[in-house]
């Protein structure tokens, strides 16, 4: 696919090294970027590869939408490159290859918005149907029919009068039934029963044993996260950090209670955070250099645990953070 770069032509800044790309690469940006008013969006220098489901963290206003929206190119950013399937570009960017890359991720690519993206709410989900599927070359029917059934969705019923999570499952299905080798899907199950909610990490599930597709999606669910998720991006403040490989992150990172807080403990070797409640705690990045150096003070780990996911979200963009002061 051709090379989008805020839909014209930019050079590299001189400097930045070029993000590797290989067969399996689906996606990759460099110094993408959008601003809002005060807010601003990147830069954005990712590289995801085919076959994996990326989870997108972050908290409500931290640009994730924004995100999904250029990269499916229905916001246009305001500087950076944007490839997709990078290794079948061939040639310099032209006006021709923009519009054959908007071609190619209609044809590859499902957005599933967090917000129902239908011209007219008063429609129906067959008459959705009946307009979106001719944009898709993919379209298959078959797809939509079983899933539409699955879910038990009324396709003659206005999505205006449809609840919260029933316009989810509708849009779902538009998605699905689209044949995508990439689904982008912006808090997909929210609003979704329980029954609902498993059918459709079972879909997701399904989707991915073909091998070669890929899932870029945005959840606080920690369910799906544990479940679905194999590497982890995290968005704050318009900045993303990632992505991690999520048991290893998940692995390195520990909550360790201590038979009493050490002075100076956040200088211990590891240690992101202490503190002293009704016992001493301490959240480290490298337990095993942490537990040496408690050892050599003559303190004893009394328990050990992983990290929740929220609150490894909030711990790796603090150190994160941290470390980009230090490198100023």
């Amino acid at each position: 696919m051709r090379l989008l770069t805020g839909w014209s032509w930019r050079r590299r800044p001189k400097g930045r090294e070029r993000i590797p790309v290989s067969e399996q690469t689906v996606l990759k940006t460099e110094g993408l970027a959008k601003a809002y008013g005060s807010f601003r969006l990147g830069p954005v220098n990712i590289a995801l590869e085919q076959g994996y489901v990326y989870v997108i963290m972050g908290r409500n206003g931290s640009g994730k939408s924004t995100l999904f929206r250029m990269l499916t190119a229905m916001v246009r950013p305001e500087q950076g490159t944007l490839e997709w399937f990078p290794e079948r570009s061939a040639g310099p960017p032209s006006s021709a290859g923009q519009v054959q890359l908007l071609r190619d991720i209609r044809r590859n690519v499902a957005y599933m918005p967090d917000e129902l993206d239908t011209p007219d709410e008063g429609w129906s989900l067959r008459e959705w149907r009946d307009a979106v599927h001719p944009f898709y070359p993919a379209w298959d029917d078959d797809c939509y029919r079983r899933l539409a059934a699955r879910y038990g969705l009324d396709e003659g019923k206005p999505m205006k009068k449809a609840s919260k999570g029933t316009r989810r499952l509708a849009a779902f299905v538009i998605a699905m039934a689209q044949a995508p080798r990439v689904l982008v899907l912006d808090e997909p199950s929210a609003g979704l029963d329980p029954f609902a909610w498993k059918m459709m990490l079972e879909d997701l599930a399904a989707f991915m044993s073909a091998g070669d597709r890929t899932i870029l999606m945005a959840t606080h669910i920690v369910e799906e996260i544990r479940r679905l998720g194999d590497y982890l991006l995290f968005l704050d403040n318009g900045k993303v950090h990632g992505p991690f490989e999520k048991d290893a992150l998940a692995e390195s990172w520990r909550t360790l209670w201590v038979s009493e807080l050490p002075p100076a403990a956040e200088a211990l070797p590891g240690v992101a955070a202490a503190e002293q409640g009704t016992a001493a705690r301490l959240v480290s990045r490298s337990p095993q250099e942490t537990r040496a150096a408690l050892e050599k003070l003559g303190l004893t780990v009394t328990e050990e645990r992983p990290l929740e996911w929220d609150e490894l979200f909030w711990h790796v963009v603090r150190n994160k953070g941290k470390e980009v002061k230090r490198g100023e």
